[in-house]
C-alpha cells in the first residue's frame, strides 16, 4: 500500500474552501503554478494528501483549472464540492453526488423558440457505485463539522449545470432546464466544465461532484444565502471526507465491463434524440481510443 493516496478538491466560494479546510491535517499553503493548498487525511485504506483549488465561479473557469490541477497533481481521485441549487423534493441542506451533469443552456435560438444542444458528461462508474453505499444510510452525517441542521439526505442523480443563477421558478431558464433536463434534482454553474476539464486531462483519474443544497431557487436573497450556503458546504464536505475514508484502492486496469455497463446506464437517462446523439459519439470515440475520465 502506498504511503499516500492523492486527491484533489476543486471549489468555486470561499465558504466552500472553509468547509473542505475544516477536514485537513498539517495544511500547507499554496505554492505551486495553480496555488493549491495542501492537508493530510486518514482514511481506512492509506492517507489522503488533498490539494484544495478554489477556481472561482463558472463552468470555463472549473474546466480550466481542472486541467492544470489535475497535470500538476496527478490524483487518484477529483473531487468538486460546493453548493448547488436544489430542484424537485430536495430539502436545504440535501446532498446530491451527480452521477452525470448536462450542460442545459447549450442550443440554438430560433424564430419560435429553442432547439436544445444538450451536452452531458458521465462521473466514474467507480465512485458513483461508492457513493451509493455511502449515501444509503446517515453515518455519512457524523463528518459534519458544528451543529447538525435536520437530518439532511443524500442522493445520487444528475445534475444540471449552466452560467446563471436561477433565482425564480418562473424564469425562462427554469422552464427550459425543466422542459429538457426533467431528470435532474440540482442546478449549479461548475460541474460540467469540471467533468469537462478531467476528460480532456492527459491523466487518467476518477471523478465526481458533491453538492450541498443551499437553496431552492426561491426566496434566495443575501440573508438566506449567508444562512444557508455555510451549512450546505458544511454538509457536502462531510459527505465528501466520509466518502474518502472509505474509498478502497483502484487497480490500475480499467475494467472493461464496467465501462460497458457505465454507458447502458447513462442511456437510460436520455432522450432518444440524446440517445443517437451519445451513440454517434460513442461509436467515434471507440475509433480513437478511450476518455480519460476512469470508470
Amino acid at each position: 500500500m502506498p504511503q499516500h493516496r492523492t486527491a484533489v478538491i476543486m471549489t468555486a466560494l470561499q465558504v466552500e474552501s472553509r468547509a473542505v479546510l475544516d477536514h485537513l491535517d498539517y495544511q500547507r499553503p499554496g505554492r505551486s503554478r495553480v496555488q493549491a493548498r495542501t492537508g493530510t487525511f486518514a482514511g481506512d485504506h492509506g492517507t489522503w494528501r488533498v490539494s484544495l483549488l478554489e477556481v472561482g465561479v463558472g463552468n470555463i473557469a472549473a474546466a480550466g483549472e481542472c486541467q492544470r490541477i489535475i497535470a500538476e497533481h496527478r490524483p487518484e481521485v477529483a473531487l468538486f464540492v460546493g453548493i448547488a441549487g436544489g430542484l424537485n423534493d430536495l430539502h436545504h441542506g440535501d446532498v446530491v453526488v451527480g452521477e452525470s451533469v448536462v450542460h442545459y443552456e447549450r442550443g440554438k435560438e430560433i424564430r419560435f423558440g429553442f432547439r436544445p444542444r444538450i451536452r452531458q458528461h458521465s462521473s466514474s462508474e467507480r465512485l458513483i457505485r461508492h457513493a451509493r453505499t455511502v449515501a444509503a444510510n446517515a453515518a455519512w452525517q457524523v463528518f459534519v463539522k458544528g451543529a447538525l441542521d435536520g437530518e439532511p439526505r443524500a442522493m445520487v442523480a444528475q445534475i444540471a449545470s449552466g452560467g446563471k443563477v436561477l433565482a425564480s421558478r418562473q424564469s425562462s431558464s427554469f422552464r427550459r432546464l425543466r422542459k429538457y433536463c426533467s431528470e435532474a434534482v440540482a442546478v449549479d454553474m461548475e460541474s460540467y466544465g469540471f467533468l469537462h476539464g478531467v476528460h480532456a486531462s492527459d491523466h487518467r483519474c476518477h471523478a465526481l461532484p458533491i453538492r450541498g443544497v443551499s437553496d431552492l431557487l426561491v426566496g434566495k436573497n443575501p440573508e438566506a444565502d449567508m444562512h444557508w450556503q455555510p451549512k450546505a458546504a458544511r454538509n457536502a464536505a462531510a459527505f465528501a471526507f466520509a466518502f474518502l475514508q472509505s474509498l478502497p484502492e483502484f487497480g490500475d486496469r480499467t475494467d472493461d465491463h464496467h465501462v460497458a455497463q457505465g454507458e447502458v446506464h447513462q442511456m437510460d437517462q436520455m432522450s432518444s434524440w440524446q440517445r443517437n446523439t451519445f451513440n454517434l459519439k460513442r461509436n467515434r470515440k471507440l475509433q480513437i481510443g478511450n476518455g480519460n475520465v476512469m470508470h
